[in-house]
């Protein structure tokens, strides 16, 4: 190969003003990744028994790290390249960045470079992990409701849009008015990772569940197997309240590894009957993330309480008679009524002149009574409505 991981042999850090190079930070993300054996994963991913004058794991990590450095667009690659081309060596043009990436898409040939390449990825970050993990503060752990949920990974997935100001491949009218892309995204609350980026055309639909389906599966084959990453939550707005997505996430759950998750639903006149019959003592104050009682600044001055949250299983119907699984719970939330909502026309005048929305959630059927405590705590403080003749579903007993 033209180039190898030894590319930093002999790099220092000096102040004598000579041999300087901008954007010096990104030696650490490109060395960080031939540590963590990505660099060479990925040359033996893309290799596959033929021989290049460039090394096909050198060229896709330098032009992420580049990418890290602010690079947009094939020209701004092949540029900050050009100028670390004293750093790193010799690591490929714009066209042979495009000509590598376009090995993973396409004909049978590129899906199998892409698996390879997501198992090389896979490999890596359980590597880096097992680092993070071993630091004095262990893992990222995240904190929901002033709680470390410590043991758990968080996963969100969600779709965001991408403009385009010119005719591109997969370009297209979307949802909000504009042209461009609509890809469906995974990450990694606890290390700010992207596990799974779903390319998709700009009408894709935001709530297709096959594609919910497909970045969970790719986005869980991410997770390292090891005992400490098994509890997993995963959040999802609105799109993802299919009968397949929640079915398909409680069938995520093994005997070694824990799935919760919590999803937006849409609120419906049932929904909205079941919150107007609510007594005010099931209300529960809605906590920041740092568990205090989320407040606002009033117009005549001074803080007043926010919003709050309340559980309406078993009050409508809607799980039980629709056929959804057994053991998810529907949890509302109501905030102060907002310009937009009363241009938006929402029907809240039933819930006292407030709007917010509903979530289903669920235990993923956990075994452990202490694990949905834990679970329970983590997503705030939420108290079963107390409605005479209304039985809440015990998630112990499913």
């Amino acid at each position: 190969m033209g180039m190898t991981i030894s590319w930093d042999t002999g790099l220092e850090v000096a102040a004598d003003g000579r041999g300087l190079v901008g954007y010096a930070g990104l030696v650490l993300p490109r060395k960080m990744a031939d540590i963590a054996g990505l660099t060479t994963g990925l040359a033996n991913a893309f290799r596959a028994g033929r021989g290049d004058k460039l090394d096909r794991g050198v060229v896709v990590s330098a032009a992420a790290v580049v990418i890290v450095g602010g690079a947009t667009n094939f020209s701004q690659v092949e540029a900050l390249l050009a100028h670390h081309r004293d750093t790193f060596g010799i690591t490929g043009s714009g066209t042979t960045v495009w000509r590598t990436l376009q090995e993973m898409g396409g004909d049978r040939v590129a899906v199998r470079v892409a698996v390879r390449v997501a198992r090389e990825r896979a490999r890596a970050r359980k590597k880096v992990w097992a680092m993070l993990a071993a630091r004095t503060q262990g893992f990222p752990t995240v904190t929901v409701t002033g709680k470390p949920l410590v043991g758990w990974v968080l996963v969100d997935v969600d779709a965001t849009i991408v403009e385009a100001h010119s005719d591109k491949e997969g370009a297209a009218g979307h949802f909000k008015g504009g042209y461009g892309h609509h890809p469906l995204l995974t990450g990694c609350t606890n290390t700010g990772e992207n596990l799974r980026c779903l390319l998709r055309n700009g009408n894709a639909g935001s709530d297709t569940a096959a594609d919910h389906v497909l970045v969970l599966d790719e986005a869980f084959a991410q997770l390292p197997d090891t005992g400490g990453y098994s509890r997993v939550l995963v959040r999802i707005d609105g799109a993802g309240a299919s009968h397949e997505s929640v079915e398909h996430l409680i069938g995520l759950n093994t005997t070694r590894r824990q799935v919760v998750f919590t999803i937006g639903w849409a609120i419906t006149r049932a929904d909205e009957d079941a919150i107007a019959a609510l007594p005010e003592t099931a209300w529960e104050p809605y906590l920041d993330q740092d568990g205090t009682i989320r407040s606002q600044k009033l117009p005549e001055g001074g803080f007043d309480q926010y919003g709050d949250v309340a559980e309406l299983t078993g009050l409508n119907g809607r799980i039980t008679k629709n056929g959804w699984p057994t053991g998810l719970r529907l949890v509302a939330r109501r905030v102060p009524i907002t310009a937009r909502g009363e241009r938006e026309a929402h029907t809240a005048g039933k819930a006292g002149g407030v709007e917010g929305d509903t979530a289903l959630e669920a235990d993923g059927q956990p075994t452990d009574p202490a694990a949905w405590d834990d679970w329970i705590a983590s997503v705030g403080r939420i108290s079963p409505a107390v409605v005479p003749g209304v039985t809440i579903h015990d998630p112990e007993s499913a």
